[in-house]
């Protein structure tokens, strides 16, 4: 029973280790097992030492070293700014973007504390914002990613659209393909807007694969 105990205080510690992606064989401080941890932090003192807590040799970062082999994570060393990006773009990759994570996310995630990451990479001066640590970090901030993130899918929707209304009225890629006027009037209602995500009509009917109808005209006069 006992030993059942010790297996399942080991596995949370270490479960917290890798939650804050610290590295192998290094134990998450006490403050940060607080934050993440399901077990208690006096039970896991008790169960791996046999009940000698609060006695002298029988700290967090001590019990923790002599009865898991976890050496301290050396957090009395302030972080440097590329510790503070590096574990930035490791939480945004685990919340499955490509961009900064957002205060909140990283509050949930993170291995620092929000204002150690602040005072790493804003120089003093510099109003504290989350979009300014975005900056300095050299990501991009997660409402610029999604603005761009949205954009890319509507541009991939319209030019769906455009093919298949394009199949439909009997055009072949290459050539001239359907005219604005048949859009307008045959497209899709939920078709996204075509100036906000391509600028021009033309824009649209290049990247289908279509040619503009000017284009198709001097083509038709040259071989001629």
């Amino acid at each position: 029973m006992k030993e059942a105990k010790i297996v399942a205080v080991a596995a949370e510690v270490r479960r917290v280790a890798n939650l804050l992606g610290l590295p192998p064989g290094t134990a998450p401080s006490l403050k940060q097992y607080r934050k993440h941890g399901r077990i208690p932090p006096g039970r896991v003192i008790r169960t791996l030492s046999g009940g000698f807590l609060g006695e002298k040799g029988h700290g967090w970062a001590t019990v923790l070293q002599k009865y898991l082999g976890l050496r301290p994570y050396p957090e009395s060393r302030r972080p440097s700014a590329r510790d503070v990006i590096d574990d930035l773009i490791r939480v945004a990759f685990k919340v499955g973007r490509n961009c900064m994570p957002s205060a909140v996310e990283y509050e949930q995630h993170g291995r620092y504390a929000r204002s150690t990451v602040v005072r790493a990479l804003l120089p003093p001066g510099t109003p504290r914002s989350w979009k300014n640590v975005a900056i300095a970090a050299g990501l991009t901030h997660k409402s610029k990613w999604l603005r761009s993130h949205g954009r890319e899918n509507n541009r991939r929707t319209l030019i769906r659209m455009y093919r298949e209304l394009a199949e439909k009225l009997g055009y072949t890629p290459g050539g001239p393909g359907p005219t604005r006027k048949e859009w307008r009037r045959m497209r899709p209602q939920n078709a996204p807007d075509i100036p906000t995500n391509f600028g021009s009509f033309t824009a649209l009917v290049e990247a289908a694969g279509f040619v503009r109808r000017a284009s198709a005209r001097t083509r038709s006069k040259e071989a001629a």
